[in-house]
């Protein structure tokens, strides 16, 4: 941010007009005319004066891998995060983007260490599979359960409908903020700081469409390797093998619960807006709905058997 020239960390709009109009005294606070927005002039004029030591994106070159390690963590706390991260705060947009990467890299492999390690102790708990799949079938699954499982109808296709929607109401969820009423809009929050809110997001998108995986999992084991997985076996049975479109709305509505509450709470402390659970359910139900339309334009009536 350039320290000779105040502008509003939310809408960008120039504050110099009100900086020149003191004369005697300097004010600890103000309100920016654009956005109404209540800034502290001390960060306006001169930044943060301490940034968070756990951010990836504000991280000195000495502490840029735990730093990254540690903002992962935080991203699985959004109020803590948002907290931390303020509007003043600089940007620094090739961090966002490893972020991204390496963020989505590291939760998939954790996930994959969580789903593979537990596939193994229950499968030795049990005696060992059942002999249906080799070893390398069962690594594929495990490396891509995003493919549907308990039906016929999407073999096809690299992902199942459900994880599709899930990931595209995920990626929409920014741009839905456009189309959300002028009251809101009024505000004009920059582009920049939805996109940071963004890119956090998608560093967790792995975490967010986990439901999917869990459950595939479990099916693999229960259905598949002759594995039973104490009451969520039970589970299984009473809805059914061809049950693809339940366990997706099932993954559906944890993607959607995480990512409501990942947005209310930027929306609440970064952006600094009002309502902000109805502003992120706004957002959510137009992204999901948007999604929803899409993919069951592109799969069909299948869908939903």
């Amino acid at each position: 941010m350039d320290t000779h020239k105040p502008i509003c960390p939310r809408c960008a709009y120039d504050l110099s007009g009100i900086v020149e109009s003191w004369k005697d005294t300097c004010p600890l606070a103000g309100t920016c005319s654009e956005c109404g927005l209540t800034v502290a002039w001390r960060d306006v004029i001169a930044g943060p004066l301490r940034l968070p030591r756990w951010s990836f994106e504000h991280a000195t070159s000495n502490r840029v891998v735990p730093a990254f390690f540690c903002t992962l963590g935080m991203v699985l706390v959004p109020t803590r995060l948002w907290r931390g991260l303020r509007l003043e705060m600089r940007f620094a947009h090739h961090r966002l983007m490893l972020l991204v990467l390496f963020g989505m890299l590291a939760t998939k492999c954790l996930g994959l260490l969580l789903l593979g390690g537990s596939v193994v102790a229950i499968a030795f708990a049990n005696g060992g599979f059942s002999g249906f799949y080799s070893p390398g079938e069962v690594a594929a699954k495990l490396l891509w359960p995003y493919k549907d499982f308990g039906g016929w109808w999407h073999d096809g296709y690299l992902v199942s409908p459900w994880v599709a929607i899930s990931t595209l109401t995920v990626i929409l969820t920014p741009l839905a903020f456009r189309l959300l009423p002028f009251s809101l809009r009024r505000a004009r929050v920059s582009a920049r700081h939805i996109m940071r809110v963004q890119c956090y997001s998608l560093a967790l998108l792995p975490w967010t469409i986990g439901m999917w995986s869990f459950l595939g999992v479990v099916y693999l084991l229960d259905w598949e390797l002759g594995v039973e997985v104490p009451i969520l076996s039970e589970l299984f049975y009473g809805i059914s093998r061809d049950s693809s479109p339940m366990l997706g709305i099932v993954s559906l509505v944890w993607t959607v619960a995480v990512l409501l509450w990942f947005w209310a709470a930027a929306v609440r402390h970064y952006l600094r807006l009002d309502h902000p659970l109805a502003v992120a359910a706004a957002m959510t139900c137009v992204a999901g709905l948007s999604a929803a339309i899409g993919v069951t334009l592109m799969f069909g009536h299948g869908l939903f058997w």
